[in-house]
Order: C-alpha cells, then structure tokens, then sequence
C-alpha cells in the first residue's frame, strides 16, 4: 500500500506569511493553558426515597453493583436504612457531602433482643423487628424503663456525614426539593445516565472560569447567568465558590466562552489574550481572508478545493466555536475582509449574527462572517475591507474592556454618529441611570461591579460609569438599597458610550475631632433620616457626625453604651 500524503495548509502560505504562521503557532502552543488527567468516579450512590418498598428493592437490587446509601423520608426506622430527621446536601456532583440526622433510638449493640420494649409499648409502634414508627410513638418512654440493657433512647438522633457520587429518587417531589444549581439528583429512570458516569475516566481541562470579572453574584445568587443558560451537558453551575465547570462533564463545545461578555470563561487553547498576541505575531496584510477550523476540517477544505486557484486567503487552525463577537470584531479591525467557517453547527450563532449585522450598519459590508458548505469554496470577486485606517492596539486587559475599545475605534471609523441600536440578539449593552435625590452613594452596586463598569471615586467622592463596559447583568439595579439605579439596554454610537462619565457627586464628611474624612454627606444624611424615623437618633445619633475612632471615644468618655 502506498504511503498517503496529507494536504499541507501551509502551502497556502507565502514565504514571510508562512514564518509569521510558524511563529504565531509556536506562541499558541506554549501558551496553552489545558490540563489533562485522569479520574475515578466511585459506585456511591445515596438513594432518597419516601418508600419503604422501593428502598428495600434499591437495596437488593444493586447492592452487588455499588455502594448503596439509602436514606428514608419519613418516621419508620429500621436497620437496612437511614431515617432520616433532617438531611442537607453540600458539595458538587461526583464529591457530594450529605449531612444526616438520623433516628437512632436502639444502640443494637446493647441490645440483647429481650422483646420487652415491644411487649410493653401502648401504641403498637414497635414491630417484631425492633422497627420504631414515629407516627405511632407517644414517646411516653415505657420502652426505655423497660430495657435492662439501656439500650434504647426513644428521642436520640444521630449526626452522619456520607460521601456520595451521586443522588438518585423515585420520588418527583423529592427530586424537586433536592435539585438545586449545584446538586443533581437523578429520577431512578436516569440510572443508565449514573452507570455511564462510574468507572475511571480522562479528563481535558478546556473551559477555565474567573470568579474576579465574572458577574454573577453568589451572594446574591444573582447575576449574569448566560454560561449556564448555553451549557446543554449540565457541565456548568454555581457552588459556594461561586460558578464552577464540572470537567468530567464538558465536551468542549464552546457554547459558554462564546456567549460570556465578559471573558471570565476562556478557552484554555486560545484565551484572548493569547488571541491578540497570536494575530500580533501574524501580522496579517490588508484585505486578506481567512478560513477557521479544526486541523481535521481544513485538510477536508483542501481536498475539496482546487487550492492552487485560491488566492490572497489563509487557512487558520482556530476553532470558532469558542469565539465571541470580540474575536470577529478585531479580526475586521485589523483589515480582514473575510472570515469564512468551517463548523455549519455555527450557522444559527448569535454572535456571527450581531457581527454581521452590524457591520453592515455600520459600513454597509455584508456578511463579513460565512459558513461554508460541505467545505465547497466558490471564489468571490475581490473583498476589500473598508476600514482606511486599521486598528494597531494590541494590548489587552479583559475581553470586555477590549471590545469596547475595539467598538469605539468602529464607530469613529464609520459615518455613523448618535444612533440607539437595540440589541434583541445579544442583549449585552446598555447603560444605567441613576436618580442622584434617591442615590446615597453607598457604593453598594460598585462593590459587585467586577468589570468596572461602575467605579468610585475616593479622591471626589464622585460615582462613575462607562456604559460600553456594563454588560447588562442587572446586579446593581438589583442590589440598590434605594431603588436609585435602573438599566436601559441598547448600543449607543456616541461618544459618551464609550466615555467615563460621572453619575453622582457629594462633599467629604470630615470628622470635626481629628480632621480625617470618613465617608460623604448623602450617606450621613441617610442614616439620620432613618434613625430619626426608627426614633433611635437620641441612642444611635449621637456623635454620628465624627469618624469611627473618634465616635468610640466620645461614647467612652461619657460613659455611654458603644455598641
């Protein structure tokens, strides 16, 4: 058999183009940032049940299969189970941590099975097998003085703490009570779904998540969310460290790095800002096109196309499904005058729609991003990106911060000028209002503003904002103590978009005992009001008006309850 020769996109490239590639794909390799692992998904299986009947049959049914921890809702005990009195569930799918109080009103290890307290019991709530049923017991206690072997607490409960890979029911309601962001509990009709996920698996760390511009709030359990809305593989979700990846389940699609605004999801092979540095070291000339895909997909292109006919055009082995509407705008900044893909699952993706339109808004340029067809290249007449001047900034701080630097130096490009576009595609602009009488400047929606969107002031105790950083996650709004702040959404193309701007400004409280400024008048004059209404001022007030340390010294000196 003959030897079979791969098709090279590199012989697409010319000399210096081709170093460039070789260099920018060096740099894209040592800057991959992928671990690779194995892990063992241990058969424990907590299964939570209201039956009796069905616990039993979980129990000799799959017992030989893995560990079965099974617990019962409800107030009959019994020694092949956990009854429980009040369960709680920590940790993450695979690694859960299940906190049970459990009755446990016989110590079977004292027991010497005298049948007393089952002779003796008024209520009949004790069976032939030392089977206590709760709904029955009075707790008058008679058991107890009975046993000789002080073997029975009739109000003892016990504290347990299980390990467990995965919750599984029969029970709607339970499985209702139970599921939350972070716990997947599993109908007992998904058991083939458990078995599929036990055994030692490998494991390729792709996704990585920022908790530090990511703006979701654990705290307030609110936010943007949009990485979980994507995610069809149940692979994302919120935990008490906030928004985490469950590795094992990921395959890779991209959906989360492509919709998330503000780059805390990242694409371990090309994060973004490897992606300008990648483009940086390529330094593509003026009105070339490009072709995205797998290496798989462009030696398809290859075969598929007379590639000796093809000119001014590189074949890139960059997958776009992890791209977000920053990647396709920088690539027409910098003079791309095409980018053509090589994935028809991206045919419905949200982010090439919002590119595309809006160029075309913008330069009247259509379709700047195309999906090829069973990889077939129909040669177009010459595109010519029309830019006149083409974006040389290749620094980088966070995905937000350069697409709206990226969106700015677009709109000064074109003719368009003061123009409201309503974003109905990605809803990811926008800007907030604030009314100054109702703000107190408590700097509350600063504090959850990661991407900085909002910033104080110190210096003028001024509140401040750069519409084309906020992406529209509501958290401020929502987190506004005096219902000051409301979100307008849509893309401004105006100058005082992209612009900081002050929202709000007050005079320094400066304290009259030491000199030292210790807040602003708007939040003194809120806590006054609101004492004065509670009619705490006379208690509470007192010395309000000087800083912490002087305050606990005035009360001291007149004896005064600090506290």
């Amino acid at each position: 058999m003959g030897k079979i020769e791969r098709c090279n996109y590199l012989d697409f490239l010319s000399g210096l183009l081709k170093n460039s590639f070789l260099k920018a794909e060096t740099l894209r390799k040592e800057l991959t940032d992928v671990r690779e692992y194995n892990i063992t998904i241990a058969p424990r299986i907590a299964i939570i049940s209201n039956s009796v009947d069905f616990l039993n049959k979980s129990i000799e049914s799959y017992s030989g299969l893995f560990e079965v921890i099974p617990i019962y809702i409800g107030k009959l005990t019994s020694q092949e189970f956990y009854t429980s009195y009040d369960i709680k569930i920590g940790g993450r799918e695979y690694k859960y941590k299940i906190f049970l109080k459990s009755y446990a009103p016989i110590d079977f290890e004292k027991c010497s099975w005298c049948g007393e307290c089952f002779k003796v019991c008024p209520e009949n709530a004790i069976d032939l097998d030392l089977n206590i049923d709760y709904d029955l017991c009075s707790l008058c206690k008679k058991c107890e003085q009975v046993c000789e072997d002080n073997a029975i607490t009739i109000d003892r409960l016990e504290s347990i703490e299980f390990d467990a890979s995965f919750i599984i029911t029969d029970d709607k309601e339970i499985l209702s009570d139970f599921t939350t962001d972070w716990v997947k509990v599993y109908d007992i009709d998904e058991l083939d779904k458990v078995f599929e996920r036990i055994g030692e698996f490998n494991v390729l760390e792709i996704v990585k998540h920022d908790n530090d511009i990511c703006q979701y709030s654990l705290k307030l359990d609110y936010g943007c969310k949009r990485c979980i809305e994507a995610c069809e593989y149940e692979a994302i979700s919120t935990d008490d460290e906030g928004i985490i990846v469950n590795h094992l389940n990921c395959v890779g699609c991209g959906k989360c790095i492509s919709v998330c605004p503000t780059g805390a999801m990242q694409n371990g092979y090309l994060k973004d800002d490897t992606f300008i540095k990648y483009f940086q070291t390529l330094d593509l000339p003026k009105d070339i096109s490009v072709v995205l895909g797998e290496e798989e997909d462009l030696r398809k292109f290859c075969w598929v196309n007379d590639i000796n006919k093809l000119e001014n055009l590189i074949l890139l082995p960059l997958e776009p499904r992890y791209f977000n509407t920053f990647h396709y705008l920088f690539l027409f900044a910098i003079g791309v005058s095409k980018v053509f893909i090589l994935n028809e699952r991206l045919k419905e993706n949200e982010q090439i729609k919002f590119c595309n339109k809006l160029l075309e808004f913008l330069f009247k340029y259509k379709e700047f991003i195309s999906i090829l067809d069973n990889y077939k290249f129909n040669k177009q007449s010459e595109l010519i990106n029309p830019l006149k001047n083409l974006y040389k900034n290749f620094s980088f701080s966070t995905r937000r911060k350069k697409l709206a630097a990226i969106l700015q130096f677009l709109y000064k490009e074109s003719n368009v000028s003061n123009i409201l576009i309503k974003d109905n595609i990605l809803d990811i602009f926008g800007n907030v209002l604030l009314d100054k009488d109702k703000c107190t400047l408590c700097l509350a929606c600063v504090n959850h503003c990661k991407i900085g969107a909002l910033v104080a002031k110190e210096e003028d105790f001024s509140l401040n904002h750069t519409p084309a950083f906020c992406i529209q996650c509501g958290i401020c709004e929502y987190v506004c103590p005096e219902d000051a702040i409301e979100i307008a959404s849509g893309l401004l193309l105006a100058d005082e978009f992209f612009n900081m701007k002050v929202l709000n400004k007050d005079e320094p409280m400066v304290c009259p005992e030491c000199g030292k400024v210790f807040g602003n008048k708007k939040s003194y004059d809120s806590v006054v009001v609101k004492l004065k209404a509670a009619g705490l001022f006379e208690t509470k007030g007192t010395y309000l008006n000087y800083c912490e340390s002087c305050r606990v010294k005035k009360l001291f000196e007149e004896g005064a309850d600090v506290r």
